[in-house]
């Protein structure tokens, strides 16, 4: 069996922020839609493949255990516990943010 993913409330805010922004500032339903196919894809390689995208750059949040993954144009921001074999999505941030200070 593979891992369990589960989302912070933070992650799960940052979601629904999103979809809020892309269906109803902007207008854009499919875009959003197609947002959350790549995050339900995201998940899905997740729970197979925990380790599969890289450590994040910033030194702290590396140091923390911190991976990326790019769900265009946002990040998904996540960490891995083999131990308990959980991936915890902790935020969603747009690519052109400074997630870095944000956490």
């Amino acid at each position: 069996m593979g891992y369990s993913v589960l989302w912070t409330p933070d992650a799960q805010h940052d979601l629904d922020v999103a979809i809020y922004y892309i269906t109803e500032t902007l207008g854009m339903s499919n875009a959003a839609a197609k947002l959350l196919d790549g995050i339900e894809r995201l998940i899905a390689t997740l729970r197979s493949f925990p380790e599969s995208h890289e450590r994040v750059q910033d030194g702290l949040l590396a140091t923390r255990g911190y991976r990326k993954a790019m769900v265009k144009p946002y990040v998904v921001l996540y960490l891995v516990d083999p131990s308990r074999q959980e991936v915890v999505i902790t935020n969603i941030v747009h690519g052109s943010r400074d997630y870095a200070h944000l956490l």
